[in-house]
């Protein structure tokens, strides 16, 4: 998959060549193929415009019979990660040379993407070192999961444990339960939805990944540091630092903030009661901190005021939600013209209630970004009856990408319903339904779900995707892009990146999918 990169950084003039392909994954029962970025930490994610460049070039390169969808992740070079995936590498490739080594043999000098590496092994082990080339297959393995410059020194240091020419047999250590408890939340801060229960700080007393923790804010500060590279260099960017307390005991915690977020971090105030999901690492200073990835404000359980307790996401609240969407009907003139010859359909579409829809969303991450729209129309015996149409606010502001793309702004939806409401009216729209849509699969089905989840509303429906319909139909399409099907069918699609327009294209288009003769 190299050559991949090369091919990006030729088509674009080395304009992508802070990115790193990570991982590429095929899914072959719904055809969709997922294909993983690193870029580094010093570096911003690419724009909207920019990851669709890149996704259209790489469409098109593949030209395979499947969805292609690109995932960015960065990249941190932190040391704690880097001497963890050392030790995985060589209890995955060596286990007689990781039953000798631990991280404190494992020395790292981080200078932003120079990273030289000095392992302390016996004398017998350098030898098997030089012969076997195992730091040149080591950097390619640490190549494969940061972006970086490495350099590895192997040092020799007899008062490691000798190595023992014997299989090593690592006891089974029993799980122990994670003591938890119970905390309301009261609202979403940024984020998606925060579960199980959080564990109490002092039971965690080494790194850790996906860690749940409650607790009162204290010594919270802003800061700010200047990026360095990219373009976005000499630009400020801000972090927010604080210490997070529970019944037992506290942590420092950090949160890097993007931009959109500032307003949000900035309404904190010492004294709040939140919930967060982050990673326990080795901080700056030495000592365990927490890096937050996702936080809302709550409530210990005992302390939930009354007048508060309607707020939970519960079976009453969700029978209680009053309905916000009006349901239209819709005459076209061509389905009710007595004398225009009527189209025929097959059992898929005389024999079931269809409800087409579409998103608009803050951003592509199903997990972290928000509906701000959502369009769909059903589908009767082959006729377009019925058509829903919404925004919801989103507790961020819309990015100016989306803005461009959409033509939604901030003041549009800034009087619309919270998405609790439209997705429990959607939930109804589309009961005993089948759901369809362009990439649904992909896309649109996952932000439904997770709100759907929050109140306890099961998305089970049957999907047809009309992108797979589209690349099974037999027609000869240029490109599997809504726009370029509407045109080839010569259907029409007006306001493009709107929900309810983008819903009855896709409708129209599935319903020529299943014409017959």
């Amino acid at each position: 998959m190299e050559i991949l990169e090369q091919e990006i950084n030729r088509k674009f003039n080395n304009k992508y060549s802070y990115l790193k392909l990570f991982e590429v994954e095929y899914d072959k029962a719904i055809k969709s193929c997922l294909i993983t970025f690193l870029f580094p930490f010093t570096h911003d994610e690419p724009s909207y415009d920019e990851k669709k460049e890149i996704e259209d070039f790489v469409k098109s390169y593949f030209n395979l019979y499947a969805s292609i969808k690109l995932k960015y992740k960065k990249s941190f070079l932190d040391s704690f990660l880097v001497k963890k995936e050392i030790l995985n590498f060589f209890e995955t490739n060596n286990k007689l040379i990781f039953s000798c080594i631990s991280e404190d043999n494992i020395l790292i000098e981080n200078f932003n993407f120079d990273v030289n590496i000095k392992l302390e092994v016996n004398s017998s082990a350098i030898k098997y070192f030089n012969e076997n080339q195992i730091q040149t297959k080591l950097i390619s393995y640490l190549n494969t999961k940061f972006i970086g410059n490495f350099f590895i020194n192997v040092i020799e240091n007899n008062e490691v444990l000798k190595t023992v020419d014997i299989d090593i047999e690592f006891p089974t250590v029993p799980v122990q339960k994670t003591l938890r408890y119970e905390v309301d939340i009261m609202k979403k801060i940024f984020g998606g939805e925060i579960s199980p229960k959080p564990e109490y700080i002092a039971n965690v007393k080494s790194v850790k990944t996906s860690v749940i923790f409650a607790g009162v804010i204290e010594n919270f500060n802003r800061k700010e540091f200047v990026i360095k590279k990219g373009k976005k260099q000499g630009e400020t960017k801000a972090f927010y630092t604080f210490k997070l307390k529970d019944e037992g005991k506290s942590i420092e915690s950090v949160y890097f903030c993007p931009k959109s977020r500032e307003k949000l971090l900035d309404s904190l105030e010492n004294g709040m009661y939140i919930l967060c999901t982050g990673d326990v690492r080795l901080g700056f200073s030495g000592g365990l901190t927490y890096y937050i990835k996702k936080m809302s404000l709550a409530l210990p359980k005992d302390t939930l005021p009354k007048e508060q307790v309607n707020d939970e996401i519960s079976e009453d609240y969700v029978k209680n939600l009053k309905p916000v969407v009006e349901i239209e009907k819709i005459v076209e003139y061509e389905q009710d013209n007595l004398f225009v010859e009527q189209k025929k359909y097959n059992k898929l579409i005389l024999e079931n209630d269809i409800v087409v829809f579409d998103l608009e969303t803050t951003g592509l991450d199903s997990e972290v970004n928000e509906i701000i729209e959502i369009g769909a129309v059903k589908i009767k015996n082959g006729v377009i009856s019925e058509r829903f149409s919404s925004f919801s606010k989103p507790d961020d502001e819309i990015p100016n990408e989306v803005i461009k793309l959409t033509g939604i702004t901030n003041e549009m939806v800034s009087d619309a319903p919270k998405i609790e409401n439209v997705i429990n009216d959607f939930y109804n729209f589309t009961k005993g339904c089948i759901l369809s849509g362009h990439n649904v699969l992909g896309f649109d089905i996952k932000f439904v779900r997770r709100e759907g989840d929050k109140l306890g509303l099961n998305f089970d429906h049957r999907i047809i995707d009309t992108l797979v319909e589209a690349r099974t139909s037999g027609y000869k399409f240029s490109n599997f892009k809504l726009g370029t099907i509407c045109k080839e069918l010569n259907i029409s699609l007006v306001d493009a990146h709107r929900a309810w327009n983008d819903a009855l294209a896709t409708a129209k288009v599935l319903l020529k999918f299943n014409e017959i003769n």
